[in-house]
């Protein structure tokens, strides 16, 4: 192998001092026009090259514009689609709290209706559940510890049942709606 690389190197040697040999042969002119068919070969290369690599540059170029324009068009569907996904969300939640409002407002009203019924029954007050006015002595009947029992107005006692049925829809209803998935 080193036998072989120095056949190489011991010929190139050779080639080079006959290509020197020649050359003093030549005229200025003939030297010239060598010298000017070389600066040409050299240009039409570096011409060529130059030229393959502003088409590379060109077709990276536009494949980078084409990325973009992808990019930029699956950002704005991506963009879209959370929006759409956005507004079924609300309007899901929306749905789902007007649903609510909307039960507890009807068992308000029933429970309202029930209640009312009951109180204008007679006899049936929840001060008074034995009916009776006064007690044996003519005193408002007392409580189990024989306190002095208030006497409640009809209408007193019906407003107190309906607040207190309202506050107990209204913690309902706020439970009601904390509890709805976001």
């Amino acid at each position: 192998m080193i036998a072989f690389l120095g056949g190489l190197i011991g010929g190139g040697w050779g080639l080079v001092k006959r290509g020197f040999a020649l050359l003093g042969r030549l005229n200025i002119w003939q030297l010239l026009c060598i010298g000017l068919f070389a600066a040409a070969a050299l240009f039409y290369v570096q011409r060529n090259n130059a030229r393959d690599d502003l088409d590379t540059a060109r077709i990276n170029l536009r494949e980078c514009r084409q990325g973009r324009l992808d990019d930029r068009k699956a950002y704005e569907q991506a963009q879209r689609d959370a929006a759409a996904k956005n507004e079924a969300e609300v309007k899901r939640i929306e749905t789902e709290q007007d649903r609510i409002s909307s039960n507890v407002e009807t068992d308000l009203r029933a429970r309202l209706e029930r209640l009312r019924s009951e109180l204008r029954k007679p006899g049936a007050s929840p001060s008074n559940p034995n009916g009776s006015k006064a007690g044996p002595d003519g005193k408002a009947p007392g409580g189990a510890n024989e306190e002095a029992g208030v006497c409640l107005a009809p209408s007193d006692v019906l407003r107190a049942a309906e607040n207190e049925e309202r506050h107990d829809q209204l913690i309902t209803w706020v439970e009601q709606q904390l509890g709805v998935k976001r």
